[in-house]
């Protein structure tokens, strides 16, 4: 709701609410004082008082950012006979010695707010039964509308769900992600905590939230009540389409209490893997969708961009690569003398026809690392197993084998990059036929070099 609209009193509990509020307020305040007093945060060395005091002004600095707006809703719950209200709010407090208590939003009790579900079994205690769903509308410290989502003495559901959500909708609110927690539906809400380590796919129409509702699904995935099921956010990556996207989802993903989520996008990280880090990244058919008036090189351009989108292209790109590795292993072999501790030099060697089936298990395992490293790896593997090499020793064998497999993989991988490997494939009709995936048509349209008035991408040159 906007600061600029009156506060709407009608509901008979507001001036209840509007106290609770401002108690909630204090008793934030209060704790953030407490913990900023470094002269309260002392242990038994100076060591131990500089870590206490630290991590309490963390907590202090946590916690300030919400005091504008603790929460945005309660639940009246029942649970063993006894009435209680819960509070939700996007950052868990515990009022020391009060009641002002808050529940994070991603909690298990959270959760209950946005599902339609009027029951449930808490993890320690008989069963609970849900009496009010309120949403709150609060914003500087001050309450500005009470709407009842579910109130069983109203006679159950008000209407009021879709109501805050309208208002949302026309509000259309610039604050990013920040309303989304307030109006989750009861869907979204599903989709967002399903068990951790479950694919889910979110489809919607444009606007329809399906980012914020992914965002949101990692907050709750990282946050500490998933216990052992907790993902930790360095071992998360958000990927959006472009470097604008990308910079807006740094800026949100640390409104949510998300730190250390890699956010970047697909390119990035392709040219990151692939150690191309300096290359620069230029959509050269979205330049010329974007910049060129001649609509026949604009059409061909699209089809041409869309055909190498294709799923097809992997085959086609793996059986250029297979091809092409398969002959440069012709008339090669290995044979090398290895010392290993206690028994002296043994030879250890690979024929053609062994390389050769090296070279069909890597293409079977695609290994992410790459075609070369996967194929070193199986290369050391067969050493230390032919070899019998006990485990102490496979170090030492490894090094020796370093030099003539290192000259052995410049022979088969020789000036293969994944740019200058494409830009081969995409001019060579025999390498685009030999798949047999490809029409004729298709081969033809990815000969034909609709972009060559836009620039090709480049290594960076320091600056």
């Amino acid at each position: 709701m906007s600061l600029a609209e009156p506060p709407v009193k009608t509901h008979p509990d507001f001036e209840a609410e509007s106290s609770h509020l401002a108690g909630t307020v204090q008793a934030m305040i209060r704790q953030i004082g407490s913990w900023e007093d470094r002269d309260r945060n002392t242990g038994a060395d100076l060591e131990t008082s500089v870590t206490m005091a630290d991590t309490a002004e963390e907590h202090a600095a946590m916690l300030s950012v919400h005091v504008h707006q603790p929460y945005f809703g309660s639940l009246k719950v029942r649970v063993g006979g006894r009435e209680q209200t819960l509070y939700i709010g996007k950052h868990a407090f515990r009022d020391v010695g009060g009641p002002h208590h808050v529940v994070s939003w991603d909690s298990e009790v959270g959760s209950l707010f946005y599902s339609d579900a009027l029951d449930w079994v808490p993890r320690r205690g008989s069963k609970g039964q849900i009496r009010r769903r309120r949403q709150l509308d609060v914003a500087q410290k001050a309450l500005l509308r009470v709407t009842d989502l579910y109130d069983d003495e109203q006679g159950g559901d008000t209407g009021g769900r879709e109501e805050v959500l309208l208002r949302r909708l026309k509000e259309q609110s610039t604050a990013g992600m920040r309303d989304v927690v307030e109006t989750l539906q009861p869907e979204q809400n599903e989709a967002m905590r399903f068990p951790a380590g479950t694919p889910v796919i979110i489809q919607g129409a444009a606007g329809s939230g399906k980012t914020t509702i992914g965002f949101h699904r990692l907050a709750w995935m990282t946050s500490g009540d998933r216990g052992p099921h907790q993902a930790r956010p360095e071992a998360c990556m958000v990927l959006m389409p472009n470097r604008v996207l990308a910079a807006y989802a740094a800026r949100i993903l640390p409104e949510l209490g998300i730190g250390g989520v890699s956010v970047t996008t697909p390119e990035a990280w392709a040219t990151a893997l692939l150690g191309l880090e300096k290359l620069e990244i230029t959509d050269r058919t979205l330049s010329l969708l974007l910049t060129d008036t001649d609509n026949g090189r604009r059409a061909l351009a699209w089809r041409r961009a869309k055909l190498l989108g294709d799923a097809r292209m992997l085959d086609v790109v793996r059986t250029h690569l297979w091809n092409k590795f398969g002959a440069a292993i012709t008339g090669q072999s290995l044979q090398e003398n290895i010392e290993v501790a206690g028994r002296g030099l043994l030879t250890f060697s690979l024929s053609e026809s062994d390389l050769a089936d090296k070279l069909h298990d890597v293409f079977a395992q695609d290994p992410l690392d790459g075609y070369r490293a996967g194929f070193r790896r199986l290369v050391e593997e067969e050493a230390v197993s032919r070899l019998r090499v006990p485990e102490e020793e496979e170090a030492s064998v490894r090094r020796q084998l370093s030099k003539p497999l290192t000259t052995l993989l410049g022979r088969i991988f020789a000036s293969t990059t994944p740019v200058t490997e494409a830009r081969r494939l995409l001019a060579d009709a025999d390498a685009l036929a030999a798949s047999g995936l490809l029409s004729d048509k298709e081969i033809r349209l990815l000969l034909a070099d609709p972009l060559s008035g836009i620039p090709t991408p480049r290594r960076l040159t320091p600056t």
